[in-house]
């Protein structure tokens, strides 16, 4: 008996220990099978010898942090430092470790302590915050929010230093219950103990209500609580894919397919910190970069992935929206070795994968504006859209491929701290928050194309969700009620309750959607209880086709994710909690009880979030009076706020106690408790009625809207109506935008008042031409033009020349000249007072400065002196002589020469001083007919003239030709 019960207690301890540190380090587990090996020998020996005392177990050493089995600290945990982002043990004495073995012991960290304050412990510290109700909302700099302050470090020490247990439950094995080993180590299932009185506190931030049906009220929870039935996902993929990575993404298979696969790997292992996800990972990334432009020699020669488009048959395309969907999974795979602590180790390629992903979005900076990015030249005529139109007609991006690059600007972002990043991610968030409508029943509808008055395709909004969903982490643009806005998007547009899935976002073409997408929308089914279901019955309908394309992995890999979660675990729905209740979509926590602060039904333990305010609300207890019908219905009707400007928006919320129906305001279906939100331009009034079984209630609110008069809009200022321009004309300009233009002019051109027909004008690097339609179309650049890329040139030829610029050059030529067609291999010339020449390889380098030409400093010169010359420049001079002359060697002192008609003397301090002038002749001339006819100086050598050149040559002795030459000349200067 006694060998029995040694060897059972035996099997428990090692079956709860693989459970407990799954997630440890390869010395945490040596140490853990070391104490287990001194166990057996205890008990072997005590079955031996059963009379004999019990040998003390053996303990292994313990840090400051550790937890025992029971859950309890070893030690108190009392830190000293305000530790935040990118701060080392190095430099707060070992306490970012230790801060990081508390968040792992309570749940809210999975890798072991790395002494490195990551972007994975900020998340794990934030979540830590919310949920012992520190702070919810905003950054580590402005609300403390992620970084570890003094009100953080107090609640530390008061959950490690005081006898109540932490906040995550122990688990709870049944020893019955046989568990079959297998090859990994696998996830606990936790049912944890109800705490008597919640101990987890939702976060302050605003969630909107919405309408469930009434529920029958819970009883209290005094044993564990059963966990609900897992939702039945598809079967993971296999960690080694099945078809091999293309060879070029020339048929979009990098694109559209390998992407997929990429992040599907990405994911898996983020889910079960499964390096062998990685590896495959990996070895597939280094075989897509090899697939690069630039890497093969074809198409762009730019560090891109081109393809052929299906369309036209012949476009070869290189754009940042289609290297994003490339860029996005390689990023998620450098913060995946990050947040395990893998980036130091060469054989992940950690550095040379960034390298490349950095290189290739940074070449994207020309497509760069400031509402996003622009597709390049070469694609105008590679994308129709459904009346044939050219969509990427020097147009931006459509959102789905701009979201695709703000995922990669937000993953860059975190992983270097680069705010030009962030500021990216910023801008296109904002432009894809700016599109967005809002309609009265909580749902979304955008366009595909800004410009374009189709709907979004949800097999692409999954995309623009996805970067949603990051940039609401990032504290960009969007908050947790845009997560409950696509929850409703796709309840009531994209997977409704009549079953099938649409082809857009606005909920038409039902049925006919693509449902092999369906389950890359999983992570995005909030608190209605039948939208998951709905998602996983379209994807279980389209298993057949996803088993054959990359994004048929991508679609199990989110259905896999879909987990049980113990009580204080991260979370966003109630779905993923084993307790049914994930606060503000943040935290697993139990139902609460009356009066407690909630932000949706299922938070409280009668089913009802009530009396609302602010965005959050009480939970209240279903009144005894409202079964038996006897007592008046209540009604608390708000509109927050009350006074907005036209355009603005209010939220509209109401709460009742024994009401049974209410007359529905628009965007409602008279529910009883809820909320909705309006955009208005005009005053509206409000009215609701609720009855019961105790009678009727009635209210109405208003909310007032004043009317603010637009400021008209200068010349030259962006518009997109003529009513807003001051001149009353918007006339459409470069780049699909329009512009306010002076009345007087014909065509627009930003940043003034416009131009006339026929006018040109170069913007952002391109030429534009006014049209007699006052439209302007772009035209190519002419030779020796400054150009920034090939496509933009006549020649198809932009070269690098002087002063590190570009200039288009004539297909005949080799190197650029600024001004000219270009010049041949070995010649050379001058700009800008510098000589350059013409290499082999098309380049242009800069050399010394011939005798006789134009300098600015004597280091230009390959004489080294440049001396002052005539009209107040300089040149260089040969070192044997002493003055300069343009066009020459130079000349030696007291020499003279003409230049542009002017004579020039060399002086003994090297400079040269114009002695006289081609109109000197003739004012001195007519000075001296002056002097002698007593008659006002003239400036022409006429009669009167001539008679004093001959007077003034009699008086002095000079030959009396009535011209003046060199004797009279020097008489002249000498006198005057």
């Amino acid at each position: 008996m006694l060998k029995r019960t040694a060897l059972s207690g035996l099997g428990l301890v090692l079956l709860v220990s693989p459970l407990l540190v799954s997630a440890q380090s390869i010395s945490d587990l040596q140490a853990q099978i070391n104490v287990l090996l001194a166990q057996l020998q205890a008990l072997q020996q005590q079955q031996a010898n059963p009379t004999s005392s019990p040998l003390p177990s053996p303990v292994p050493p313990r840090e400051p942090g550790d937890y025992d089995e029971a859950g309890t600290s070893s030690t108190c945990i009392d830190l000293q430092y305000n530790l935040k982002y990118r701060m080392t043990d190095a430099r707060t004495e070992g306490e970012v470790s230790l801060l990081q073995r508390f968040l792992r012991a309570e749940g809210y960290l999975k890798p072991g302590p790395s002494g490195f304050f990551g972007v994975y412990t900020e998340m794990a510290v934030k979540v830590f915050q919310a949920g012992s109700d520190i702070v919810s909302y905003g950054s580590p700099a402005t609300t403390g929010y992620g970084a570890v302050g003094p009100k953080t470090r107090a609640k530390i020490k008061e959950a490690i230093c005081s006898s109540a247990a932490p906040i995550a439950s122990s688990p709870t094995i049944n020893p019955i219950t046989p568990i079959t080993p297998s090859s990994s180590i696998p996830s606990p299932v936790i049912a944890p103990v109800a705490p008597t009185s919640p101990t987890l506190q939702p976060p302050t931030v605003p969630y909107p209500t919405t309408t469930v049906p009434t529920p029958s009220p819970r009883p209290p929870q005094l044993t564990s609580p059963t966990p609900p039935a897992p939702v039945t996902a598809p079967t993971l993929a296999t960690k080694s894919v099945p078809w091999a990575v293309a060879a070029n993404n020339e048929s979009r298979d990098y694109t559209w397919s390998e992407s997929y696969t990429l992040l599907s790997l990405v994911l898996d292992a983020e889910r079960t910190n499964d390096t062998s996800y990685l590896a495959e990972a990996h070895d597939r990334i280094l075989a897509v970069v090899g697939g690069r432009d630039d890497r093969r020699g074809v198409f762009s020669r730019k560090p891109s992935w081109s393809f052929t488009d299906l369309t036209s048959g012949s476009c070869p395309v290189a754009d940042p929206g289609t290297d994003a969907m490339v860029l996005y999974p390689m990023t998620r795979y450098l913060l995946a070795l990050k947040k395990l602590a893998l980036e130091g180790d060469a054989k992940w390629d950690f550095v040379t994968i960034r390298d490349a992903v950095t290189e290739s979005v940074r070449g994207h900076r020309i497509n760069w504006n400031t509402n996003g990015y622009r597709s390049p030249a070469d694609a105008k005529d590679c994308y129709l859209d459904s009346a044939r139109r050219k969509m990427y007609d020097f147009g931006l991006e459509p959102f789905n491929l701009d979201a695709a690059m703000g995922s990669v600007h937000a993953n860059l972002y975190a992983l270097t701290g680069n705010l030009e990043d962030r500021d990216k991610a910023a801008v296109i968030a904002q432009q894809l928050a700016s599109q967005i409508t809002k309609l009265p029943d909580g749902a979304w509808v955008w366009p595909y194309w800004r410009a374009s008055p189709e709907p979004e395709d949800t097999g692409h909004a999954y995309i623009e969700l996805d970067f949603i969903d990051q940039a609401y982490e990032a504290g960009i643009a969007f908050t947790f009620s845009d997560l409950a806005a696509i929850t409703k998007t796709l309840a009531l547009k994209v997977f409704p309750a009549s079953g099938g899935m649409a082809s857009f976002v606005s909920g038409e073409g039902l049925g006919n959607g693509d449902e092999s997408l369906a389950g890359m929308y999983l992570p995005f089914s909030s608190t209605d209880s039948n939208l998951m279901g709905r998602i996983t019955a379209a994807h279980d309908r389209a298993k057949a086709k996803t088993s054959l394309a990359g994004y048929g992995l991508l679609t199990r890999s989110y259905a896999a994710r879909v987990e049980n979660r113990p009580y204080g675990a991260a979370c966003r729905v109630d779905d993923q909690c084993v307790t049914g209740s994930c606060f503000a979509g943040k935290v697993c926590g139990y139902p609460l009880g009356s009066s407690s602060t909630c932000y949706k039904h299922s938070d409280c333990a009668s089913g009802l979030c009530a009396e609302f305010s602010g965005g959050t609300g009480r939970c209240i207890d279903r009144p005894a009076a409202q079964a038996s019908g006897t007592s008046a219905p209540t009604l608390t009707f708000t509109a927050n706020p009350s006074e907005i400007q036209s355009g603005g928006r209010t939220t509209v919320s109401w709460s009742t106690t024994n009401a049974t129906s209410c007359t529905p305001i628009p965007g409602t279906s008279g529910a009883i408790t809820g909320e909705v939100s309006y955009t208005l331009t005009e005053n509206t009034t409000f009215p609701m009625a609720c009855t019961g079984p105790g009678g009727s209630v009635s209210k109405n609110i208003t909310v007032t809207v004043s009317q603010v008069q637009p400021t008209k809009l200068a010349d030259g200022v962006e518009c997109s109506s003529y009513d807003q321009c001051q001149s009353n004309y918007c006339y459409a300009g470069p780049e699909n935008k329009k512009y306010c233009v002076n009345r007087d002019l014909n065509c627009a051109q930003p940043g003034t008042k416009g131009v006339t027909f026929g006018s040109t004008y170069t913007y952002n690097g391109s030429q534009y031409l006014c049209n007699t339609d006052s439209s302007v179309t772009r035209s190519l650049l002419s030779d020796g033009v400054e150009c920034s890329s090939y496509d933009q040139c006549q020649s198809n030829y932009c070269y690098p020349g002087p002063e590190n610029k570009n200039y288009c050059v004539n297909r005949n030529m080799q190197c650029a000249q600024p001004g000219s067609p270009g010049v041949l291999f070995g010649a050379s010339y001058q700009y800008n007072g510098s000589q350059y020449l013409c290499n082999t390889d098309s380049s242009v380098t800069r050399g010394l400065i011939s005798d006789g030409l134009e300098c600015n400093s004597y280091d230009q010169c390959q004489s080294n002196y440049c001396y002052a010359g005539p009209e107040n420049k300089k040149y260089c001079v040969n070192r044997d002589l002493n003055c300069a002359q343009p066009g020459t060697v130079g000349v030696t002192f007291g020499s003279t020469y003409t230049y542009n008609g002017s004579q020039y003397r060399c002086n003994t301090d090297s400079s040269v001083t114009k002695v006289s002038s081609s109109g000197t002749e003739t004012n001195l001339a007519s000075a001296v007919a002056a002097l002698v006819h007593n008659s006002e100086i003239s400036g022409n050598f006429y009669d009167h003239t001539r008679e004093g050149v001959l007077a003034f040559q009699t008086k002095y002795g000079i030959n009396p030709t009535g011209y003046v030459g060199p004797m009279t000349r020097a008489q002249l200067n000498e006198l005057y």
